[in-house]
């Protein structure tokens, strides 16, 4: 993860629109906003490089909070539980 100014940080950059949508849900879900940024980059270029894909930006501030929601696991067992 890399600032990209004072008030906005990449959180990642990824190869596909869905999988920078799935994340941005997630930090939605958990009250995070954040932005996709360059979501026509691997239409445009097929063949792009790991820096040129899909980023997701956040603010700064909330940059603790969404290293730790991406550092969290998804356990089956207790979704489960909930759904029941």
């Amino acid at each position: 993860m890399t600032k990209c100014n004072s008030e906005f940080y990449t959180v990642g950059t990824y190869k596909s629109l869905q999988e920078a949508e799935i994340i941005r849900s997630l930090l939605d879900a958990n009250g995070v906003n954040a932005q996709v940024l360059d979501s026509d980059m691997p239409a445009l270029q097929p063949l792009y490089s790991s820096d040129l894909g899909v980023k997701l930006i956040a603010n700064y501030s909330d940059k603790e909070q969404i290293e730790n929601i991406l550092k969290s696991k998804f356990d089956i067992t207790d979704f489960k539980k909930e759904t029941e």
